[in-house]
């Protein structure tokens, strides 16, 4: 089994994010995981790539209980503002009269001005409305 180092410093705070389906996912060290069991007192997380054994439990305070960090793939950093931008752009297209188009461009550059992201361009995934 390989497993890989993060190598840069990445936030360790619990914070959620909706993946493209709607589900909610907990974002911690710059990955993503999914719900895998819920109990009474906290929620066990399993990592969103398939095959990966990383696991975070949360109380439901959002209190790390427990912690299996190892991942055997990179972590991509760019994944959860892409998402992040994905549900913006939702948003405002869903609130607003403007044209997707124009949205989705104004959205895409705030997100490499504020973010100083070049590579994203291929990874913005279609968005249906």
């Amino acid at each position: 089994m390989i497993y890989y180092l993060i190598l840069e410093s990445i936030d360790t705070s619990v914070t959620y994010i909706n993946s493209t389906h709607g589900k909610r996912q907990l974002v911690l060290d710059g990955a993503r995981f999914c719900i895998k069991q819920k109990n009474l007192n906290s929620i066990l997380w399993r990592c969103t790539k398939t095959n990966c054994p990383a696991s975070v439990t949360v109380s439901n305070n959002d209190i790390i209980l427990r912690k299996n960090g190892l991942h055997n793939h990179f972590i991509e950093p760019n994944e959860i503002k892409v998402l992040e931008l994905r549900e913006n752009l939702k948003k405002d297209a869903q609130s607003t009269s403007t044209p997707i188009d124009r949205i989705v461009e104004t959205g895409y550059a705030n997100m490499v001005i504020e973010n100083k992201i070049i590579d994203s361009v291929a990874k913005i995934p279609s968005i249906r409305t």
